[in-house]
């Protein structure tokens, strides 16, 4: 008996609508990217990497620690908007380089001295915008990478609280005790 041909999935078949719904849901989890237009000009506001935000965290430590202090003391929400402006406003220089780096395509060993080369006409471009304009893209800029900040937060909370005692610590099911 011949083998009858597999079916494909078809993409424009009204059942592949909800599978490609769910992936693009998925992707926006993974890759939350932000697309915003500016005096003409349209850029993507990427979410750091993984390798790219231990750059980040390097390149920024200032920054890191002065928005937890405001971020990072878990007294149940988050805080008022103008102590967050604040905070913007105290480390500028080092928001606008953020942002830039945000809007430039990510680097590899390949394009390294390009993407040096466009992060600083990034930066130019940002410092160049008016109030209204610099506003939405630093809205743009912590809609999309706002969770990576909040991560770094939340590990710098746990690091500061320490492990739980041995005796609070869950049973493995398996006889042992983690140490």
């Amino acid at each position: 008996m011949p083998q009858q041909p597999r079916k494909r999935n078809n993409p424009k078949s009204p059942a592949a609508k909800p599978r490609q719904a769910a992936a693009a849901s998925e992707l926006a989890v993974l890759h939350p990217n932000g697309v915003i237009t500016i005096k003409d000009r349209t850029v993507t506001v990427r979410e750091y990497g993984w390798v790219e935000g231990m750059r980040v965290q390097s390149a920024c430590k200032e920054f890191l620690q002065a928005m937890y202090a405001v971020f990072g003391q878990g007294n149940g929400g988050p805080p008022p908007a103008h102590v967050v402006q604040a905070t913007f406003i105290e480390h500028g220089l080092t928001l606008q380089w953020l942002i830039a780096w945000a809007i430039t395509p990510a680097a590899d060993a390949d394009n390294a001295h390009q993407f040096v080369e466009a992060q600083v006409k990034n930066a130019q471009w940002v410092g160049a915008l008016n109030d209204v304009e610099g506003a939405a893209l630093m809205a743009a800029w912590w809609s999309v990478n706002g969770p990576f900040f909040i991560r770094r937060f939340q590990e710098m909370r746990l690091a500061e609280l320490g492990p739980p005692p041995a005796s609070e610590w869950p049973s493995t099911g398996l006889g042992c005790t983690p140490r």
